[in-house]
């Protein structure tokens, strides 16, 4: 098989990572050098992010003071004994009873005193509304306090959804359910406390599905001081636009660093976006240098979500001031704050600027109305205009779970996947590409940044992708001018776990959801590794239609990075269509209950043998192939959009899955237990823009290929240069300088119940279990398979080929030694110089690595 260079015509070659602010490449100050390809002519952006300008752009801020009114006290009790406020003693329940209960108090004239032995912790509440800045202040001292003051928590607050229930008993799993982040909230106010009178106070944001907060008073655990003496509890609410100004926190709101500009990432309506927070009376002034040829301003403006009953608006607005003309309305919306799910937070606006002479000026505003306007943000405003040279698009797709064998393409029956069919049809199919992992949250980890699970270090579910070790695809692309965007599915792929680095923005509705059957509604509340509930509104808001008109907006303008994700087929929940076209549904059209207990049974060793695996997977199976259905019907749709937007010939489109499923072939239904086929190996196919150069249409790649490979061969295909932290080279593609394939591949799954390795090479693949446990393996053993002979890794190799099995495993041995010196376990940020053998230092600084702070 041979490749030949890409050849996209009109500058494809690496581009200067450089933003331009101006309309001619003269007004660009000089970029750093980049390593270019050779003969590659570099290419100006023409796309400029207002959130974060370049030289020559930056606003001129004009504050405002409008920060709306002032604090009013929801209540105070000041313990002498008149307030009537009703308090609870939270204590160990008597012998016999397990858990916590509560009692009255009754409060008589003086402070409480707090001591362990009369109980957890004093318990009272108070209704706020949800998406309310409120301050809570306890004004306490110790009693007995000997010698210098203690750090000690004094009292914790906790957002609660549903009444204080002083009449319940509380079990140790009611305790942490309250404490749950995923349900609620929780504020701990501690200080120093001696004999001293001392006030705590802590300033926070309500989530938008608070109705009341819930106040512990805490008893000391013990040693000094030995008994808390409570004055004083206050609560009242505060301006938010006041508390977030200033530094309070806010829910789902991440700051970054800038000295002049309010910049910082934002979620709402579960869809996380970077901009501009837009303070009322502020306007951020930007002077335009002129352009001959009309520019394109883009940006959504963003409410935050809060209870209807607090009062207050804002009026955001974008404006064109030209030289002797009155100002120029580009974009006025008045907004109150969304409700609940139903009304959006996100708002996209788009509008065409004219040709601009020298002295124009874009002003972005924000005026709040009444005592407590909503939080604001302009989300990703950006400013572009058509970039010379036709660079591509990018369409990246993964079908979460998608065995590659259930694809027509990949030689499964039914013809259950004609547009994934199609689109092997008109690009490239590679036969045996493999995941790095068997789970979600390491493989795509590798698929966004070009490395191993090892070196990125996302690999258990505690862990997160961090920009200090890793090179993020989507950073890369949008320093080189592409709008980055992603609808996704969340759970192991959201912010929460890095993923969103380098995206403008990045939604966790999952676009595809089986929202009118019983196991689709059932999951939008159990699935256990979401932070919330997924929404009905958010899902129907989110789904395939909003991505083409997404899709829609971005054509004429700069290339785009476009990531999606679903976990459709994962789930296992097809809607009533395709239950119906699958035979799934009862005469009546009734739906049988669908769980995973007989799977589970399997699993645990409760049903076991080949006739066990074929019931189940007789039973389960077409719920599986059900929901391929409809992640075909997505990739159609999505395709379609392209072609109606006139950007398919210039959209370079991949899809693929990040892991398969095993319907136990080895004692497991499932994935992210073991490395066998049936969980690694993964559908990859490709379609190049038009007039680009390679496979012909139709063809099928034979050699190995890894999900580690395509962030680098993406970039390549776009011009640019891959971070010399991705380790792939480039099999996937045009590059003379790589052979078309791998000679070995590495695959690893380390997580808390099992740390495994696999490395295949040619058609011998060693499995080895490293530590923990495994199906098919004990702590400590390795065995080898003949794939080509044996695809099924029914018959271990290793005791009659020792020579294959020592070698294959030398190499996996160097592979680990590799990773290591780079990142020890457990450990981030760069690679420990004092592991590193003189050889491996050489070659680290020659990939960059050791090179500033790297």
């Amino acid at each position: 098989m041979t490749w030949t260079r890409a050849s996209l015509g009109g500058g494809v070659g690496t581009l200067l990572l450089a933003l331009l602010p101006a309309c001619g490449e003269g007004d660009a100050p000089a970029a750093p050098p980049v390593a270019a390809a050779p003969s590659a002519p570099a290419a100006p952006t023409g796309l400029v992010r207002l959130w974060r300008p370049p030289p020559g752009l930056a606003p001129v801020v004009f504050p405002g003071d409008d920060e709306g009114g002032s604090t009013q006290q929801l209540w105070r009790t000041v313990f002498d004994g008149t307030d009537g406020h009703a308090w609870r003693m939270l204590q160990v329940a008597p012998s016999g009873e397990e858990g916590l209960r509560y009692r009255p108090v009754e409060l008589a004239s003086g402070p409480v005193v707090l001591q362990r032995k009369e109980g957890w912790a004093a318990v009272t509440s108070v209704p706020v509304a949800g998406g309310q800045a409120v301050t809570v202040r306890v004004t306490a001292h110790a009693q007995g306090q000997k010698g210098v003051p203690v750090d000690v928590p004094v009292a914790a607050v906790v957002e609660r959804r549903e009444p204080l229930d002083t009449a319940a008993q509380l079990t140790s799993q009611d305790m942490r359910d309250m404490l749950d982040p995923r349900r609620t909230a929780s504020h701990v106010l501690e200080g120093k406390v001696s004999a001293d009178t001392q006030t705590l106070a802590d300033s926070f944001v309500t989530d938008r599905s608070t109705t009341e907060l819930a106040v512990h008073l805490l008893a000391p655990t013990g040693g000094s001081p030995h008994a808390l003496v409570v004055e004083s509890v206050e609560v009242a609410t505060v301006p938010l636009a006041r508390l977030v100004r200033r530094g309070g926190e806010f829910p789902r709101l991440t700051r970054i660093p800038d000295p002049v500009l309010p910049v910082a990432r934002l979620t709402l309506d579960r869809d996380d976006r970077e901009g501009l927070l837009a303070w009322p009376g502020e306007r951020l002034v930007f002077t335009l240098p002129a352009c001959e040829v009309a520019q394109r301003l883009a940006l959504s403006l963003g409410v935050a979500p809060r209870d209807p009953v607090i009062a207050g608006a804002v009026t955001l607005s974008a404006r064109l001031e030209l030289p002797g003309e009155a100002s120029r309305v580009l974009i006025e919306r008045r907004r109150t704050a969304p409700a609940d799910a139903a009304e959006p937070a996100w708002q996209d606006e788009q509008v065409e600027l004219p040709p601009l002479p020298s002295g124009g000026r874009l002003a972005l505003a924000c005026a709040g109305e009444g005592a407590d306007p909503p939080l604001a943000f302009f989300a990703h405003p950006t400013l572009s205009r058509p970039a010379p040279g036709r660079r591509p698009n990018v369409l990246l797709i993964s079908l979460d779970t998608l065995r590659p064998d259930k694809v027509g393409c990949y030689g499964g029956t039914g013809g259950n996947t004609p547009h994934l069919d199609a689109l092997a049809a008109q690009g490239l199919r590679f036969a045996h590409a493999y995941s790095t992992s068997s789970y979600t949250l390491p493989s795509h980890g590798s698929l966004l940044t070009g490395q191993w699970p090892a070196l990125h270090g996302a690999v258990n579910i505690t862990d997160h992708l961090d920009p200090a070790r890793s090179p993020f695809l989507a950073q890369l692309l949008a320093d080189g001018g592409w709008i980055t965007a992603a609808f996704t599915g969340g759970g192991y792929v959201s912010p929460d776990f890095g993923f969103a680095h380098g995206f403008d923005r990045y939604a966790d509705n999952d676009p595809v959801w089986a929202l009118d059957s019983l196991r689709g509604q059932t999951l939008l509340h159990t699935m256990s590794w979401e932070r919330t509930p997924q929404q009905v509104a958010l899902l129907q808001r989110y789904a395939a239609p909003a991505i083409a008109e997404w899709i829609e907006r971005a054509a004429g303008g700069p290339p785009f990075f476009l990531f999606l994700h679903t976990y459709i087929v994962h789930n296992w929940a097809p809607d009533l269509a395709a239950l119906r076209r699958h035979g799934l549904l009862g005469p009546d059209g009734e739906q049988a209950p669908f769980n995973h207990q007989d799977r589970k049974a399997f699993n645990e060793g409760r049903e076991s043998g080949e006739a066990a695996r074929e019931k189940i997977t007789a039973a389960y199976l077409p719920y599986y192939v059900a929901t391929i259905d409809m992640a075909d019907d997505f990739v159609g749709h999505v395709l379609e959009a392209l072609d109606q937007a006139g950007l398919a010939d210039d959209t370079l489109v991949l899809l693929t899955s990040d892991h398969g499923e095993e319907f136990g072939e080895h004692g497991f239904f499932g994935h992210g237990e073991t490395l066998y086929e049936e969980a690694v190996r993964v559908p990859l196919i490709a379609r190049l823009p038009r007039g680009a150069e390679g496979a012909p249409a139709g063809s099928v790649a034979e050699p190995l290929v890894s999900l580690a490979d395509v962030a680098p061969w993406i970039l390549r295909l776009c011009g640019l240069p891959p971070d010399p932290r991705m380790f792939a080279g480039a099999p996937l593609g045009p590059d003379s300088s790589s052979p078309p394939g791998r000679r070995r591949l590495y695959i690893e799954l380390d997580t808390q119940q099992a740390r495994l390795s696999a490395v295949r090479m040619g058609d011998l693949k060693l499995h080895a279990l490293l530590e923990g446990r495994t199906f098919g393996l004990q702590a400590g053993e390795q065995k080898l398979f003949d794939i080509a002979a044996d695809p099924g890794e029914a018959t271990d190799l290793c005791p009659t080929r020792a020579s294959d099995c020592a070698a294959l495993r030398a190499r996996l041995d160097e592979f680990h030694a590799f990773t290591e010196a780079m990142h020890p376990r457990g450990a981030g940020g760069p690679p420990d110089r004092d592991l590193l053998s003189p050889e491996q230092r050489r070659m680290l600084e020659g990939l960059g690595y050791l090179q500033g702070g790297r």
